[in-house]
């Protein structure tokens, strides 16, 4: 499968922007950053990249585009090591001005990746108790590399966070910890069992909100011991 530079630019764009900002860019956000004037032009290449099945986005929601299982695996296999008899074909092959190849080469021969331990399920709705079924998946190093300390993953359930384009079944990446600023997506045990993904915010008055993205739910709101932090949300892989 091929894609134009200009595709790839884009996508490159959308990566770094969700990096910085940690949501996704809007079409005038990508024409001024990847310079092109007219957002018809855009939706044209967002198209045809959706159309190879490397982005997508969800229904009826504003900055939703996100990389697919697909773009990940191609990108992994671009970002693979290779040996020093082939360096030079290799820089030939990802400095091409006009088109870059996303199948898999024959010039790459060990995986860019790492291998994190995914802990079950979280629930995106009303919390549940916690029950880990601890497995292995790989992700690709440049999905985690800016991230720092142990990651582990979730598998999420419900959609309480669909308007922060967390759906259900997603498998959401975290790094551990137990302190976050106010605004972060966190993975947190309520009351001592149940387990949720919500956004966080302390409040002054010692106690937690834990917010949904979705209307239909409610904020949770507890006492400050009462909720315990165990990841921050810094990315996810989505599966069709």
């Amino acid at each position: 499968m091929m894609i134009s530079k200009r595709q790839k630019n884009i996508i490159d764009f959308i990566i770094d922007y969700e990096s910085k900002k940690g949501y996704a860019p809007s079409y005038d956000e990508i024409c001024q950053g990847i310079g092109i004037s007219s957002k018809s032009t855009v939706s044209k290449h967002i198209k045809a990249l959706k159309g190879r099945g490397l982005i997508d986005t969800i229904q009826g929601k504003k900055r939703s585009l996100f990389l697919t299982e697909k773009y990940i695996k191609a990108k992994t296999n671009l970002n693979n090591h290779c040996t020093n008899d082939i360096k030079n074909k290799r820089y030939e092959l990802l400095s091409m001005p006009i088109e870059v190849s996303f199948e898999e080469d024959t010039l790459y021969k060990k995986d860019n990746t790492n291998f994190i331990q995914l802990y079950g399920y979280i629930q995106a709705g009303y919390p549940v108790e916690a029950v880990q079924m601890k497995e292995t998946i790989t992700i690709p190093n440049w999905l985690v590399s800016k991230h720092s300390g142990e990651l582990f993953a979730l598998r999420v359930k419900g959609d309480s966070m669909i308007e922060d384009m967390i759906a259900d079944k997603d498998i959401i990446i975290l790094k551990k910890t137990e302190e976050v600023p106010n605004g972060k997506i966190v993975a947190a045990i309520v009351e001592g069992y149940e387990a949720t993904l919500k956004r966080y915010y302390k409040l002054n008055d010692g106690t937690v909100k834990l917010i949904p993205a979705n209307p239909a739910f409610k904020p949770i709101v507890l006492k400050e011991n009462s909720v315990k932090i165990i990841g921050e949300l810094i990315g996810l892989v989505r599966k069709y």
